[in-house]
């Protein structure tokens, strides 16, 4: 991939960031659109290969990956659940006090699967 696409992913990457009590995540639905998969069962084939990525770097996948559910509007002003992931970046380091600047690890267990 050439380095200006990388770059550019990146910074949006970093745009759909969520912070909570320190921690930094991301909802893999946001990321679907972000890396253009329409389908989430599609993306959920890169989010797999992202968890390989992570496992084989000895990153717990607990640590980064974190099934969630989000309800989403539908008509007539209901709303539907629909399953989701949390992706954590450094959650470890956080706890640990550490300062981790960019997730740019988390990030690149999805660009090397794309």
């Amino acid at each position: 991939m050439k380095p200006a696409i990388i770059q550019r992913l990146h910074k949006n990457f970093e745009d759909y960031v969520h912070v909570l009590d320190s921690v930094e995540f991301w909802f893999a639905r946001d990321l679907q659109k972000l890396l253009g998969y329409d389908e989430w069962r599609n993306f959920l084939k890169v989010i797999e290969k992202a968890q390989e990525s992570c496992k084989t770097a000895n990153n717990p996948i607990l640590d980064h990956f974190v099934d969630t559910n989000k309800s989403i509007p539908v008509p007539k002003g209901r709303e539907r659940e629909i399953e989701d992931l949390l992706l954590i970046g450094n959650r470890r380091s956080m706890r640990e006090g550490q300062s981790t600047g960019t997730n740019f690890g988390l990030f690149s267990h999805f660009i090397t699967t794309l």
